[in-house]
């Protein structure tokens, strides 16, 4: 998205300057650690008002995610684990669990007034569909701990710095570095946004695929091989200059105040979007999950009350009450309802069936038991489950980067929340690639699945150019 160059405001500081003593701090905390510990130090953030979006800033090592309840940008890295393969949720779990053993979490003599938050610190993570990948600029399954984390939660805003403790005596440098380059973002005052020419190049083989997968999948259901499976399809857009993802991030947050939105750094790019997908809640030991599936959206001839609709759904919600039975020692389903997401200029907005489910976790299950017994929900896989995914595999189904996967946040005591990355942008340069789905089941219309998935792609859309013109795929059949 193209704007004229922001001007940095007068009066930028460095750490040092805005936090007084922080490196003495640091510095006596390390002394008291072991070598292998984990340091994080809780600061009153810089002043920033409570109303808004926090920045993305775009960058390899940077995440940002925006839900009204918890907003946070994490930028470099104090530690990283990779993973993939079968065992990935494992492998995450130990180094999660070795990390939390030797967190040491403190709060600075420049917190007088209390405004940091001790429970501010966490690790970022995601994880792609498929357990591997090929060559992805985002690894298959990774949990980090940002060297800076800006957070915004409960009624309090704290900067948390973080640093291996054998790392401490050069910490202060880095750290620098990246507050810098936040202050420079915080104090900048952003220009509107300019207008923004998308095209889509002609694509009529790919829509004609997705149609014969569709009818494929059809076959196979009828066939009594499936009951369900979720078909995604990727459409490129090239505008007439560079995508500036910091500016998309923060249309996205705007517009889609209600669902959880991110915008992930990678060596080429930013994978961004817009989920209204929760996979799961862990907070003290109380578990939130959700069934999302059915879709309705403007004059759609399959209303959320229509029986295809009802079945996606009911499989969906049952699919969550078996597997996470056996791991709970309380499961319990409210009654479905009815989410309804915004619409805009372009498109009327989305609504979906959602059936709330709460619980608790039997005794030592935690975020990552969880995760890899959802994953993938037959709200982005299919049902039953193993079959699904094998058809999708066999009939080519792509899922770049971390979309339909996990992404979310953990913290030291197994707090966290992860959401399924729909709706969602890989941006390079002036490229955008946009990804979206739909759920196969009996009585799915090739034609109809197709208008779905423009219709989720409007929501990306409106982001990106929300003055352009609809795309003509889409208001061709009515999406």
């Amino acid at each position: 998205m193209s704007r004229p160059q922001a001007r940095p405001a007068a009066g930028t500081a460095s750490l040092g300057q805005r936090y007084p003593g922080l490196a003495g701090e640091l510095a006596a905390l390390a002394a008291r650690a072991r070598p292998t510990d984990l340091l994080s130090l809780c600061l009153p953030a810089p002043p920033l008002p409570m109303a808004g979006p926090l920045p993305y800033i775009a960058a390899p090592d940077s995440l940002a995610w925006q839900r009204p309840d918890d907003a946070w940008l994490a930028l470099g890295a104090a530690c990283t684990v990779e993973s993939a393969g079968p065992g990935r949720f494992t492998a995450l779990n130990g180094a999660w669990q070795g990390l939390a053993a030797r967190w040491q979490i403190a709060a600075t003599s420049q917190d007088s007034g209390g405004s940091g938050d001790l429970q501010a610190p966490l690790a970022h993570l995601g994880f792609a569909f498929y357990d591997a990948s090929g060559d992805s600029p985002l690894p298959n399954a990774r949990l980090r701990v940002p060297a800076l984390l800006l957070r915004r939660r409960a009624g309090r805003q704290t900067l948390v710095l973080t640093c291996p403790a054998h790392g401490a005596a050069q910490a202060m440098a880095g750290w620098e570095a990246l507050w810098q380059t936040l202050e420079r973002t915080l104090l900048s005052q952003p220009a509107p946004l300019a207008a923004l020419h998308l095209q889509r190049p002609p694509a009529p083989l790919p829509e004609q695929a997705f149609v014969a997968r569709t009818r494929a999948a059809l076959a196979a259901i009828a066939r009594g091989e499936l009951d369900k499976v979720v078909l995604s399809r990727r459409v490129t857009f090239e505008a007439d200059s560079a995508l500036e993802a910091a500016a998309v991030f923060a249309a996205l947050a705007t517009q889609q105040a209600d669902s959880s939105v991110f915008a992930v750094g990678h060596r080429a790019g930013t994978f961004l979007g817009a989920t209204p997908e929760r996979l799961l809640s862990l907070q003290d030991g109380q578990l939130h999950t959700e069934a999302l599936a059915g879709t309705g959206w403007g004059r759609a001839d399959a209303p959320l009350t229509s029986d295809k609709n009802q079945r996606e759904h009911g499989w969906v919600a049952e699919a969550i009450r078996h597997t996470l039975a056996p791991l709970c020692a309380e499961l319990q389903a409210a009654p479905a309802e009815v989410l309804q997401l915004p619409g805009g200029r372009r498109h009327a907005g989305l609504s979906h069936l959602r059936t709330p489910f709460h619980g608790r976790p039997a005794p030592g299950v935690g975020l990552f038991d969880l995760a890899a017994r959802l994953h993938p929900t037959p709200a982005v896989g299919g049902w039953p489950a193993a079959p699904a995914r094998e058809w999708l595999q066999a009939h080519g189904e792509e899922r770049p980067l971390w979309y339909s996967g996990g992404l979310g946040w953990i913290d030291a005591a197994g707090n966290g929340t992860l959401a399924v990355p729909l709706r969602c942008a890989d941006l390079r340069g002036n490229r955008a690639e946009l990804q979206a789905g739909a759920g196969i089941v009996a009585g799915s219309a090739a034609e109809q699945e197709l208008a779905e998935t423009e219709a989720k792609l409007a929501t990306m859309l409106e982001a990106l150019a929300p003055s352009a013109p609809a795309p003509a795929a889409a208001s061709r059949r009515g999406a």
